[in-house]
């Protein structure tokens, strides 16, 4: 049944893919050189590379999650915060995305947005913008997120929702933590000016990192609290750390991504960022080294939380007699995130982009088969915002739900081969603007 849904799929839209793509290989090709002479510009750039291409790889995993929402079929996941450590599904796709996606995502997401947030703070500033109008620029550029979420997304949810409810998702976080970030530059830019500043050139470094490990400790002990009280929380707790659903006057209100807990991912990502703005041997030895510390910090803390010697790093609460086995070190809480969480999504994230940019280093040149990565991961916001409306539409013209993982798959790859044209002409439409359109901030 999976697979005649998708051949249904396949003649429906081949005349448009089959298309598009003989016709704009030599344009792909041009366009890639075009792209990388642009990018290669030495330590002003403000894009990089291979972050754009690890973005793209975390967005296309992403679609996978959400198209999968529209197709009706029930499966198993563990992140939330009323589920233990335990595994108990029995589907490998289930698995696959739980580690995929659920496990890395997000919240690398969330850190390549603040190495991005970086890099555009530097190129602006060192283009000769004031800090004060760059802070501006940023601080427009989440009012733009914010206001996308409760319009255009808010659209979408009353569309393919059964029932109106109120969603406050990921670009509300992403929009505060921006905002956030930009706040976080432009006191560093203040404290820099002063003789303590100029003196202690490191506090770029230290002061996100305080910052990080600051909200980490703080969610923890909110939660330790919260769990061992064993009382409903009150609404501070609610919009500041734990999210969740619940009803107001009458109205259902799903509160996914609170910008509080997410901000050290960003807060991290500025660290990053200009570790990576050096562009020199030995800032990638040190990212390897962060790297691989990250995952091997992530492995000890798990360990002793499942064996039980602490009661820290995550949010997850062990229940006597469950079976626990190597698949519940991918079983992290994700809302609100936790510090294994956030080891593990840093990790992998950042050994994506190392993989990358070695990789664009040896060749010269970014790959062919990295080009759709690349675009996607140019155009997020455009992107994130079609990707709904693309799979929801397919959903809604198959003539069967699909089940098995050759259907899921084939779903999953026809509704990134409709977006890639979509984002390859807006990513070449939106580089025409001048640099403070609203066109350039999808």
């Amino acid at each position: 049944m999976g697979l005649g849904s998708i051949q249904f799929l396949w003649n429906f839209n081949k005349d448009i893919i089959l298309n598009f793509l003989p016709e704009n290989q030599a344009a792909l090709s041009q366009a890639a050189l075009s792209n990388e002479a642009k990018i290669q510009t030495g330590a002003q750039a403000s894009r990089f590379g291979a972050l754009d291409i690890q973005r793209g790889m975390i967005m296309m995993l992403m679609a996978f999650s959400h198209g999968r929402e529209y197709l009706g079929g029930e499966h198993y996941s563990n992140y939330h915060l009323d589920a233990s450590p335990a595994w108990k599904g029995d589907f490998w796709l289930d698995f696959f995305q739980q580690v995929g996606v659920s496990s890395i995502v997000a919240g690398g997401f969330f850190m390549m947005m603040g190495i991005g947030i970086y890099f555009l703070w530097q190129s602006r500033l060192k283009e000769g913008y004031p800090p004060n109008e760059v802070w501006r620029y940023l601080m427009t550029r989440g009012a733009v997120m914010l206001t996308v979420q409760f319009t255009i997304m808010a659209v979408f949810e009353t569309i393919s929702s059964p029932h109106f409810y109120l969603y406050v998702g990921v670009l509300y976080g992403l929009g505060i933590c921006m905002m956030l970030a930009a706040c976080c530059l432009r006191l560093l830019e203040s404290i820099k000016q002063t003789a303590w500043g100029k003196a202690y050139s490191t506090v770029d470094y230290w002061l996100p990192l305080v910052i990080a490990a600051g909200i980490i400790i703080i969610n923890q002990l909110v939660m330790l609290q919260t769990q061992a009280a064993d009382v409903s929380p009150g609404w501070g707790k609610i919009i500041l750390l734990l999210g969740g659903t619940y009803t107001i006057n009458g109205i259902d209100v799903d509160f996914d991504f609170m910008p509080f807990p997410w901000f050290p991912a960003v807060a991290f990502g500025l660290v990053i960022g200009k570790i990576i703005s050096r562009r020199d041997d030995q800032s990638i030895k040190l990212l390897q080294w962060i790297a691989f510390s990250l995952l091997a910090a992530w492995f000890l803390l798990k360990t002793a939380y499942l064996q039980g010697s602490i009661s820290w790093g995550d949010y997850k609460t062990l229940v006597s007699g469950e079976h626990l086995d190597w698949r519940s070190y991918f079983c992290s809480n994700k809302y609100p995130p936790s510090l294994s969480y956030f080891l593990f999504a840093w990790g992998i994230n950042l050994l994506g982009i190392l993989t990358w940019f070695k990789l664009e280093n040896r060749l010269g040149h970014v790959p062919l088969l990295l080009q759709p990565l690349k675009t996607f991961g140019q155009c997020a916001l455009f992107f994130f915002v079609c990707h709904w409306y693309v799979y929801y539409l397919i959903s809604v013209l198959l003539p069967a739900r699909l089940t098995s993982a050759g259907g899921l798959l084939g779903f999953w790859l026809i509704g990134l081969l409709l977006l890639y044209p979509a984002c390859y002409f807006y990513r070449n439409f939106k580089m025409t603007k001048p640099k403070a359109s609203l066109w350039r901030m999808f």
